[in-house]
């Protein structure tokens, strides 16, 4: 290890000087790189390349917007009814039947056509719709894993009480 690191400091030692005396660096200081003069046409081009990209950019901040519009809305007016007490009382009554619900009610997609959502208009941008789904789809979840747990909780409960005997 020893002799490789001083091999590498040797090569070092005698390639630096060398290429610092070929260098513009080592004595000019005042390097600019080169720059080409540009046609009218390479220049147009140029502008019109700016202008798109400007144009892109406008777009996926508006998208970006759409997305972020459609999440907050679904996190406020997208209500899964139902799916939070469907899945406890099939866990309480028997658990595996729970496990079962709580899988098939949040692996269905989430209706949108009944939200009493104030920005329903913009469910027609694909981007406003794919957000608002996936939020919807994770509250969904969340909304069957809750209801999973507590009907666990209360039924380890019950069945402490009957068991125990108070």
């Amino acid at each position: 290890m020893a002799k490789y690191l001083l091999l590498l400091f040797a090569v070092l030692a005698f390639c630096i000087p060398a290429s610092a005396q070929k260098s513009t660096f080592a004595t000019n200081y005042s390097f600019v790189p080169y720059q080409p003069a540009l046609s009218e046409e390479v220049k147009s081009v140029t502008i019109v390349e700016a202008k798109v990209s400007t144009l892109e950019r406008e777009m996926l901040e508006e998208i970006a917007k759409l997305r972020i519009q459609g999440r907050e809305d679904a996190k406020l007016y997208y209500k899964s009814k139902g799916v939070f007490w469907g899945t406890m009382g099939t866990t309480i009554l028997y658990p595996a039947a729970g496990l079962v619900t709580g899988t098939v009610v949040s692996v269905v997609p989430p209706s949108t056509a009944s939200v009493t959502n104030p920005n329903a208009h913009l469910m027609k941008e694909p981007a406003y719709e794919e957000a608002f789904k996936k939020q919807a789809h994770r509250k969904r979840f969340g909304n069957a894993a809750a209801g999973f747990g507590v009907g666990v909780v209360v039924l380890g409960v019950v069945s402490k009480v009957i068991v125990g005997g108070l």
